[in-house]
């Protein structure tokens, strides 16, 4: 599965949780975190996904997140 593929899943499979691009990275194993912000700032222009400032429900640290619309 590519990382985009992944990304996706990750985050549709924890609906309605929200992410970092870090928590993710971490989550799925990345290499850098730039490989899970390229993705989630794909997402975002879709109507599937919302980007926002908010906490993320892994590390609690509040910063850009990404959720399941």
């Amino acid at each position: 599965m590519l990382i985009p593929e992944r990304v996706n899943k990750f985050i549709t499979d924890h609906m309605p949780d929200t992410f970092c691009d870090d928590c993710i990275a971490e989550q799925l194993d990345l290499s850098r975190r730039q490989q899970a912000n390229r993705v989630t700032s794909a997402l975002a222009t879709t109507d599937n996904f919302r980007r926002e400032i908010d906490s993320c429900s892994l590390c609690g640290k509040e910063k850009k997140v990404i959720r399941r619309a």
